[in-house]
This record gives C-alpha cells, sequence and structure tokens, in this order.
C-alpha cells in the first residue's frame, strides 16, 4: 500500500493539479456566463397578450384603435437566451400616417375609416421571431366631418317658427292693404234718383 501510495508520485501530484486548473476553468466560464452544451440547446417559447402600440408621427391629430389590441408571439433560441427573455422586453407596433388615415376607406353610413395593418416586433437581439398571431389588425381611425366653414351656431331657423312669422307679417300686410283701398276707393252712390237713372 505504501508503495502505491509513494510510486510516481510526482507523476500524480502532476496529474491532480492538472484536474484542479481544469475544474476551476471551467467553474469561471460557467459563471461568466458562458454557453454550456445544455444552454445551447433550442428551445422555442410563446408570449400572449403582448400590447400593440400605433406609431404614428408628433403632427398627426388623428385618434386610432386596434382590433385586437394584443397579440401572442412566439421566439426561439438558446435555452438561456430564450429563459432570460421577459414578455416586456418585446414590443408589438403599428404604423401609420395622417395620410393613410385620410384615404381609408370609410365604414358603411359612420365616419370611421378602417385600414389592415402587418404588426412588426422588436425583440432582443439573441433570440429569434418565430411567429406572430394574428398577424394583421384592423386599425380603425375617426375622421372629422368638415363643414365648410358652417359652425354650429350657423343653425337654420325652425321651420314652424318662421312660417309663423311669415303668417303675421303677410296678415299684417293684408290689414294694412286694405285700410289704403278703403280710403282711396270713391263712395257708392246709392241715392234712388241715381238708381232709377
Amino acid at each position: 500500500m505504501k508503495n502505491f501510495l509513494f510510486n510516481n508520485l510526482l507523476m500524480k501530484i502532476f496529474a491532480l493539479v492538472l484536474a484542479l486548473i481544469v475544474w476551476s476553468a471551467v467553474r469561471m466560464q460557467i459563471s461568466k456566463g458562458a454557453q454550456t452544451w445544455s444552454s445551447r440547446m433550442i428551445t422555442t417559447t410563446t408570449f400572449t397578450q403582448i400590447p400593440i402600440n400605433i406609431m404614428q408621427v408628433p403632427s398627426d391629430n388623428n385618434s386610432y384603435e386596434l382590433i385586437p389590441p394584443s397579440a401572442t408571439v412566439s421566439i426561439s433560441g438558446s435555452r438561456l437566451n430564450v429563459n432570460a427573455t421577459k414578455p416586456d422586453m418585446i414590443t408589438l407596433f403599428v404604423t401609420v400616417t395622417p395620410e393613410e388615415a385620410e384615404e381609408a376607406p370609410l365604414t358603411q353610413n359612420t365616419n370611421k375609416g378602417v385600414m389592415n395593418k402587418k404588426i412588426q416586433a422588436k425583440i432582443p437581439t439573441d433570440v429569434t421571431l418565430g411567429t406572430i398571431e394574428p398577424s394583421t389588425v384592423r386599425l380603425i381611425t375617426k375622421r372629422v366631418v368638415k363643414t365648410n366653414g358652417i359652425s354650429g351656431n350657423n343653425l337654420l331657423p325652425d321651420s314652424s317658427t318662421a312660417f309663423s312669422q311669415e303668417g303675421s307679417v303677410d296678415t299684417k300686410n293684408d290689414s294694412d292693404r286694405t285700410e289704403l283701398e278703403t280710403a282711396t276707393r270713391p263712395p257708392l252712390n246709392t241715392s234712388p234718383a241715381n238708381i232709377e237713372k
């Protein structure tokens, strides 16, 4: 037994030191985040109810509504990176310009324009975008109806009021006209002498 322990003692010490160095190097790489074989395995995960944002220029005063307002996103990548990705690290958005809103066809009997827009995504660079469901959304904009300079205060008078006012004016004119004709008309001569003639 003694011969077994001390035989080639220098070689055994060297092997022990070498094993400690390799073990320390591996532990250091793992603590720095180096990918191990298990972390390099490709995996996929899905996030639901990710809100969709509307990207519009600052000068655009239109109001918009999205149907639906959220979507489901799947990403893939290494297990380590996928597990590190959180829902708030994913941004879904659609872009719109005032010109697009102006040209959007109106829905029947409303002043709301409807457009179909493709959803775009911004995700961390160390994962890959999979699918977005749905891939498109309906963007609804409410248009302001122009009245050619006629404001709400310039309203037409009520028809019944206008009619009664016009009627009173006509009645007054008729009474004035009767008095005038009576004053200027010559009196009728109804004496018996004139009748016999």
